[in-house]
């Protein structure tokens, strides 16, 4: 009997015990970013005053038992959001579904609504997202652009610089004079050519917070360069919330940046201030293409009322780096002798280096926002802006019967004998003589000032109406000056240099030569935009009127009182319509379409570096139209679609080699394509990422050309007529951009905190810029004309992958990363010009064996820490 008391004794506890491990209940969720509805990693979910919680993975899901019963109080936390205290009742398990983080950063959420950041199944474009996190783990040594390479029709190369900065991106075939780059709602394109140098926004990378890709005439309203897209660039704005950070990070060939980042939350009197600087160096990919650059970022915040604050920002980012000369172009055929970190633009002088092509910029950019909700329906967004670009490239100058290529130390493929070059300098100093060799800059200095006022007004809860008002005023400031005299007490100066200066006129360090001159383009836009949205249909239509004026004067070219050109004014519109319907809530539609005609650029209202106004001069007409589809779950999601864009009256600027310019007008240009990104996620920890493009860009039209030399005179011929001629280019595709492109990615998370992803990119259908002389022919003459396709540049595909781990101590963050790119350090060609070897010589001109192009990068890694506190 006692037997069976023990045994029901033990029944009795062992159930007591199934009773007890009944109360373990299960909590999860998800959470995300208020503004940009993206999922949070690695926030800190915990049962306040407790230890029992977890973090969020990489889909900003968490889960996690107690057996902690009742009434608790979870708390949410994470740097740069509000914390959040939510009350919950444990007795079962619980989904706790969606729960939203307010960013602490002042001013954001308005700073989205005036860049036009495009929202998932509303705005009806074709769009890419880069999220803080994506940006941080990807962007590894590379330049800003590069973080795009894996989104649809988006191509990047290091740029002929090979250098910090010098980074070329296409979107659609299109350059980046016809994408539209805005830096919170800012253009900062140049205004004069249209070009962004993203040397110039060095520091721009270390506090941005996130970047779009708007395919096509993109959703903003301003009257853009969006031919091709718009980029769309979102930075840090002023955190109210104490904290900070600082890393440091290393990498091939020297790389080494550190930096930290401080925000003081909010102080008495409703300020904040937030403050970062970084610095980075390294001796470069390529060989002596050094960088020696700083970056700087300033924000404070003044909150005046609950509907009304004020926000002061600066971005900084002196730098100064060398480069491989823009127009040397290296044999690329197999067995070529010039390897991928080819570079022959320097030499050393008493075992100094001295590089013979680089680049020296500081371009500070200030904006003072004002935000001001007027009533519930009304507010308005006013931004001052004023960039302050300073600097320019270095390169190499020789006086008449000299040449740098007999200054080489053994043949083309060796450096430069600065030895040699600073013993003949001086010989000629103590004959009175001025240089044989020299160095000069190129400045391209500018000052530029804005004002971009938006007014968002609710008619009703279904309309709603934008407009407003953008001023720009720009002055360019242009001249090239001696920079290094190699030895030599001067330059002989001739007078075709300056009208205004004897023959024979000596030039000594800094000195300007060759030419000298202002650009002034003045801007006044305005915008409007209506829309109409439910929860299933969005319909807008926006229309844009600019008038732009352009003015020149040129100290060197004309004498005073005759040195300012006549004022040209240009008048352009800007008209865009779009729906997105969302069908169900898997699947939705949407198209666009829109024309513009915008004025030219500078350097097409002013031919030949001239004062005289282009009589042929034409607005450039752009029509273009997509539709798309999206598909959306939890497991798997996607999108799709078609574009034309059809382009008339475009102008383009072309170098041909050190001494040739060409201006080419009236070109037509037709890009078509399809494009497809999708999202797989098949289990909690693993997220599949993919992207086809193929595109059909091609020339429609024969054009006319005028060449010009470098120092902007007219190239005769023989019998010393005016070279001018017509280009047979119809037919041919669009160079320098891959019209065929393909990328996979993934990222899983191995434990908690631990993720390694990886990146694969391919790209094909790349084609040879043609080489200009090559395809002039004459009207008058019969001749055959050569309209054959230029050389198609191999097929190439790179690997790149990473690993992260981040963990917590107490409330300090810390994140350890290892990033490679090119991980397999696959030889590729990434850029090429078609028949540039002495084209007479050439059997077959448009091969490989033909062409001058460059190596892309090899292997390239980074490792770093990061402390968030």
């Amino acid at each position: 009997m006692r037997y069976i008391y023990s045994f029901l004794a033990f029944v009795l506890l062992f159930i007591s015990t199934l009773d007890l491990r009944a109360q373990s209940y299960r909590i999860s969720g998800t959470i995300y970013d208020q503004d940009l509805n993206e999922p949070i990693i690695g926030a800190n979910v915990v049962i306040k005053d407790t230890s029992v919680g977890t973090i969020t993975d990489l889909e900003g899901n968490f889960t996690f038992t107690t057996n902690l019963q009742g009434e608790q109080t979870l708390h949410i936390s994470y740097i740069g959001y509000e914390e959040i205290d939510q009350k919950i009742t444990i007795n079962k398990d619980l989904k706790l579904g969606k729960i939203v983080m307010k960013p602490t950063s002042i001013g954001l959420k308005e700073v989205e609504i005036v860049a036009d950041v495009a929202i998932d199944r509303k705005t009806p474009v074709a769009v890419s997202t880069i999220s803080l996190r994506e940006f941080e783990a990807k962007i590894s040594n590379q330049d800003l652009p590069e973080i795009l390479k894996s989104t649809p029709s988006v191509y990047t190369t290091p740029g002929n610089g090979g250098g910090f900065g010098d980074t070329r991106i296409n979107v659609r075939g299109f350059d980046d004079t016809n994408t539209a780059v805005l830096v919170n709602g800012v253009p900062v394109n140049d205004m004069e050519n249209g070009n962004v140098y993203w040397s110039n926004w060095a520091g721009l990378g270390d506090v941005t917070r996130s970047m779009q890709v708007q395919r096509g005439l993109s959703a903003s309203k301003l009257a853009l360069n969006s031919v091709g897209g718009t980029i769309n660039i979102i930075t840090k704005t002023t955190d109210i919330k104490k904290g900070g950070n600082a890393f440091m990070t290393v990498g091939n060939d020297g790389y080494l940046k550190f930096g930290s980042t401080l925000s003081t939350g909010k102080l008495p009197g409703d300020w904040a201030i937030t403050a970062s600087a970084t610095r980075t160096t390294g001796s470069g990919y390529v060989s002596k293409t050094f960088i020696d650059a700083y970056s700087y970022y300033f924000s404070v915040s003044k909150t005046f009322s609950p509907t009304q604050s004020l926000t002061f920002l600066v971005i900084d980012g002196p730098q100064v780096h060398g480069r491989r000369f823009f127009n040397l172009g290296y044999d690329i055929t197999p067995n070529s002798p010039y390897p991928k970190r080819a570079n022959y633009e320097w030499g050393y002088y008493d075992g100094n280096v001295i590089n013979t092509s680089g680049n020296q910029y500081r371009k500070p950019l200030f904006m003072l926002n004002h935000y001001w909700t007027m009533s519930d329906k009304t507010e308005l967004s006013t931004s001052l802006y004023s960039s302050i670009g300073f600097g320019g490239g270095w390169r190499t100058r020789a006086a008449s019967g000299f040449n740098w290529d007999n200054t080489k130390v053994d043949g083309p493929q060796s450096p430069y004998d600065f030895n040699e070059i600073y013993a003949l300098n001086r010989q000629r100093a103590m004959e009175g003589k001025g240089a044989a060799y020299y160095l000069s800059i190129s400045n391209n200095n500018h000052r530029w000032y804005g004002l971009l006022s938006t007014l968002n007004h609710s008619i009703n809860e279904k309309l709603n109406f934008v407009g407003g008002l953008d001023l720009r005023t720009y002055k360019g400031i242009h001249d090239t000056r001696v920079y290094d005299l190699l030895g030599a007490d001067y330059v002989d100066a001739s007078k075709t240099w300056d009208v205004n200066r004897p023959d024979g006129y000596k030039a000594y360090y800094n000195d300007q030569i060759i030419y000298y001159n202002f650009g002034f383009v003045n801007w006044v836009g305005l915008f409007s935009q209506l829309e109409y949205s439910t929860d299933k249909l969005t319909i807008f239509g926006s229309l844009a009127l600019n008038n732009t004026w352009y003015k020149r004067e040129d100290f060197f070219r004309y004498k005073p009182g005759n040195q300012k050109s006549e004022t040209k004014s240009i008048q352009g519109i800007s008209g865009k319509a779009g729906a997105n319907y969302n069908i169900t809530d898997h699947h939705n539609v949407f198209i666009n379409g829109g024309y513009f005609s915008r004025a030219p650029f500078f350097n097409a209202v002013y031919l030949n570096n001239t004062n005289e106004i282009n009589s042929t001069l034409n607005n450039e007409k752009v029509y273009s139209i997509e539709v798309g589809y999206g598909y959306r779950s939890e497991i798997f999601s996607a999108n799709g679609n078609l574009y034309y864009t059809n382009w008339n009256d475009r102008f383009l600027r072309r170098t041909i080699n050190l001494d040739t310019i060409a201006n080419l007008t009236g070109i037509k240009a037709r890009h078509m394509g399809i494009e497809i990104d999708f999202t797989f996620k098949p289990i909690d920890k693993l997220k599949i990422t993919g992207v086809a493009s193929i595109g059909d860009w091609i020339y429609e039209n024969d054009v006319d050309a005028v060449l010009i030399d470098e120092d902007n005179n007219e190239i005769v011929d023989s019998t010393g007529m005016k070279l001018e001629a017509r280009l047979a280019i119809k037919g041919l595709k669009i160079p320098n951009s891959a019209q065929s492109s393909l990328a996979l990615g993934f990222n899983y998370e191995l434990v908690k905190g631990l993720n390694i992803y990886g990146d694969w990119n391919y790209y094909a259908r790349l084609y040879a810029d043609f080489d200009i002389e090559d395809r002039i022919y004459k009207q008058d003459v019969e001749q055959i004309i050569d309209r054959s396709q230029s050389w198609i540049l191999p097929k190439y595909s790179l690997f790149s992958g990473g690993v992260s781990y981040s963990f917590n101590i107490n409330w300090v963050r810390f994140t350890a990363r290892v990033t490679s790119n090119n991980l397999l350090n696959s030889k590729y060609v990434v850029q090429a010009t078609d028949n540039a070897k002495n084209p007479e010589a050439q059997t077959n001109p448009h091969t490989r064996e033909a062409a001058l192009g460059y190596w892309g990068f090899g292997r390239t890694w980074t490792a770093g820490l990061k402390i968030n506190f």
